[in-house]
C-alpha cells in the first residue's frame, strides 16, 4: 500500500512538470511572436528599455550612430556655403605717390572779387580761368602740367598769344597713405580706384596736348574722354558695391564723390565736342582739367590728415 502512494506521489508531480513545461513553451511563443509584430528586438530594447532608463534619444534610423542630429538647416544641408572668410575684416593700406602739378596762373588775389575779375577778362579773351582757393588766396590758373618745362614753355606761348602776364605756381599733390581695416574686397576695390583716377590724370594731360598740337581729330577725343569717364565710373561703381555706407568716412565719400564728378565731366564734354569750336573745346579742357587736380588737391589733404 505505501508502494503504491508513493509511485502515484511520483507520477503527479511529472505531470506537474511537464504542465509547468508546456505553459512555459506557450508564453515563450507567444512573448515571441509579439516581438516579431512590434519590429525588430534590439530597436525595440534601445527605444523602450535602455533611452528611458538613461534619459538619451536613440539615434534616428538610417543614421550612423556618431552623427550630430540638428533642426539648423544652414547646418543639416550640404549645399549651403560659408561666405564668412569674404567678411573678414584686415589691416591694410592704400598707397598713391605723390607728385607736383605745375600750373599756368594769371594771378593770384586776397579778395574773391578781384580774383573774379581777373578771370572774367582773362574768359573773354578766350582763355581759361579756374579760381582755386588756396588758403587766404584765389589763384586764376588757366592750364596744369606734369613737367615744368612744358608749363614754362606754355606759360610764355600764353603771355604772347593773349597779351597777359603769366607765371608758373607750383602745387604738390601729396602722396596717400591710407592705414584701413576694412575686407579684402574693400581694400582691393580703393586701390583701383585711386590708381584709375591717378592714370586718368597722366592720361587727359596728353590727349590736351594731342588734340591742342592737332595730332588727333575731334572724334578721337571724343572717344578717348568716353573710355576715361567709363573707367572712372567704373571705378567708383566697383568700390560702391562693397563699400557699404560711407556717410561717417570722408575718405571714402570724398573718392567716390571725385570719380563720379570726373566721369560725369567727361561725358558732358563728348556731348559738347558735337556743337563747340576748336577754341572752346580746348578750353573747356584746360579748365575742367585744373578743377580736377585742384580739388583732388583739397581731398588729399584731408585724408591725409584724416
Amino acid at each position: 500500500m505505501a508502494t503504491r502512494r508513493r509511485r502515484s506521489s511520483r507520477r503527479s508531480a511529472q505531470s506537474s512538470n511537464r504542465a509547468a513545461t508546456v505553459f512555459l513553451l506557450i508564453v515563450l511563443i507567444g512573448v515571441i511572436i509579439w516581438f516579431a509584430a512590434v519590429g525588430d528586438i534590439g530597436k525595440f530594447i534601445a527605444e523602450r528599455i535602455i533611452a528611458p532608463l538613461s534619459n538619451r534619444t536613440p539615434p534616428v534610423t538610417g543614421t550612423s550612430p556618431g552623427a550630430t542630429q540638428t533642426n539648423d538647416p544652414a547646418l543639416a544641408s550640404p549645399d549651403v556655403t560659408d561666405d564668412a572668410s569674404a567678411a573678414v575684416r584686415v589691416s591694410g593700406s592704400v598707397e598713391m605717390e605723390g607728385f607736383s602739378v605745375y600750373c599756368v596762373q594769371w594771378g593770384a588775389f586776397s579778395a574773391q572779387e578781384n580774383a573774379e575779375l581777373a578771370a572774367s577778362g582773362c574768359r573773354s579773351r578766350g582763355a581759361a580761368a579756374y579760381i582755386y582757393k588756396d588758403g587766404d588766396l584765389y589763384r586764376v590758373l588757366g592750364d596744369a602740367f606734369l613737367v615744368r618745362d612744358e608749363a614754362t614753355a606754355a606759360r610764355d606761348v600764353y603771355t604772347a598769344f593773349y597779351k597777359m602776364e603769366a607765371f608758373v605756381y607750383d602745387m604738390a599733390i601729396p602722396a596717400v597713405s591710407l592705414k584701413v581695416v576694412a575686407t579684402q574686397p574693400q581694400i582691393d576695390a580703393m586701390q583701383r580706384a585711386f590708381g584709375i583716377w591717378a592714370e586718368t590724370v597722366e592720361s587727359l594731360r596728353g590727349l590736351i596736348t594731342s588734340y591742342e598740337t592737332r595730332r588727333i581729330t575731334a572724334d578721337t577725343l571724343a572717344l578717348r574722354l568716353e573710355e576715361y569717364a567709363r573707367d572712372l565710373t567704373d571705378a567708383g561703381d566697383a568700390l560702391s558695391s562693397v563699400a557699404g555706407d560711407t556717410s561717417d568716412s570722408p575718405v571714402l565719400s570724398g573718392i567716390l564723390s571725385l570719380l563720379s564728378k570726373t566721369g560725369q565731366t567727361l561725358s558732358t564734354m563728348c556731348q559738347e565736342l558735337k556743337t563747340e569750336s576748336e577754341v572752346a573745346i580746348l578750353t573747356d579742357l584746360k579748365y575742367n582739367y585744373v578743377g580736377m587736380l585742384t580739388e583732388f588737391r583739397q581731398y588729399s589733404d584731408k585724408a591725409v590728415l584724416t
